[in-house]
């Protein structure tokens, strides 16, 4: 049986052409992303660094609960075939990677980029001025402001919580520019890796465990509920936990996730795989926030791909009320030592 020479095999077949032949990508940040292949995606979720020559889908978890695949993988999965197959399909003149004429356009050269503020630059006046592409007559001022600061504690930018009437509405501020213009403060997401919030916590106590959670508002209640803990938290909801620079986390002995209690209803096309009827809500553990909660573990815990935190949990949130949180939790009166015993009373997977 002939040696396959799987070094030079990968090396030859560039992860993003042969991704992109199957399925269309778009340039986001140093990465490129696209509807996943292997599941029912309605927003693009599938993620392949060219740097890394790896892919992943940060919403079913292929290729195996939040590890990274590589070409040859890929290719098993999308063309049903065993490892030798595979290879011998990406060694084969059949093979035609189609990624420059079948992707998404790139990033457009008039998209924003964010990047850190220069010192003593003015804050903006955080007004939210339009709402769903109209223009709001009456400029609505924040009902909460976080701000998202770096390592030594200098201002990145701010998350912003509006009570408008569709009710709150978070939004992130970022100092950025497109090309041809000044850098100016503007609502906008930070271009991937974005930074966490509560990276100055984790700099001021090194030897910390950390406690991970889903918005600035529900990092700043971990504070009070698990004060020997330093809690951050990622931006923009469930589904962006993969988009953050988690690399500041390496080196720490523990980590526990905190995931909110999501109740989402799924789609027409989940329902029906799923099996559900009319109305009925998502499994738990597919519900976004524990999906999140899930491959942010595998990231921590993985001794190869990931970061190789020897302690890591997950808190289970199910059979509690509808959108709980850690925020609801303090909200409730809870403290220290109730938080503590209702995490010890089997809330906890370790990995």
């Amino acid at each position: 049986m002939t040696t396959i020479d799987i070094p030079s095999l990968k090396e030859a077949n560039d992860i993003v052409s042969v991704v992109g032949s199957f399925v269309p990508l778009s340039k986001r940040g140093t990465e490129f992303v696209g509807l996943c292949p292997f599941h029912e995606d309605s927003s693009p979720s599938f993620y392949v660094s060219q740097t890394k020559q790896i892919a992943q889908c940060f919403s079913c978890g292929w290729p195996n609960g939040g590890k990274r695949g590589d070409v040859i993988e890929f290719v098993m999965a999308r063309l049903s075939l065993d490892f030798r197959a595979a290879c011998d399909h990406l060694g084969s003149a059949q093979f035609k990677p189609l990624f420059v004429e079948s992707r998404q356009k790139e990033r457009p050269q008039s998209a924003r980029e964010t990047f850190k503020p220069p010192a003593g630059v003015d804050s903006p006046d955080f007004l939210l001025r339009f709402l769903d592409g109209k223009k709001l007559e009456t400029p609505i001022a924040p009902a909460n402001i976080w701000p998202i600061t770096d390592l030594d504690g200098s201002v990145l930018g701010w998350e912003c919580r509006y009570e408008t009437p569709k009710g709150k509405e978070p939004r992130i501020w970022s100092w950025g520019a497109t090309p041809g213009k000044s850098p100016r403060w503007a609502m906008g997401m930070f271009c991937p890796p974005r930074p966490l919030y509560g990276l100055e916590r984790l700099a001021a106590r090194p030897d910390a465990p950390v406690a991970v959670f889903e918005g600035p508002k529900k990092a700043d209640a971990g504070a009070f509920l698990l004060p020997w803990f330093v809690c951050v938290s990622w931006t923009g909801g469930a589904n962006a936990w993969h988009k953050h620079d988690w690399s500041v986390l390496r080196g720490r002995e523990q980590v526990l996730i905190w995931p909110d209690n999501d109740m989402q209803k799924p789609s027409e096309a989940k329902r029906v795989s799923f099996g559900l009827k009319p109305g009925e809500l998502l499994p738990y553990e597919k519900q976004p926030g524990q999906m999140a909660g899930r491959q942010l573990a595998n990231l921590c815990a993985d001794d190869i791909n990931g970061l190789a935190i020897p302690v890591v949990r997950l808190v289970d949130v199910n059979r509690m009320p509808p959108t709980w949180d850690a925020a609801d939790a303090l909200k409730d009166g809870w403290d220290a030592a109730k938080t503590v015993a209702w995490l010890k009373a089997g809330r906890l997977t370790t990995l």
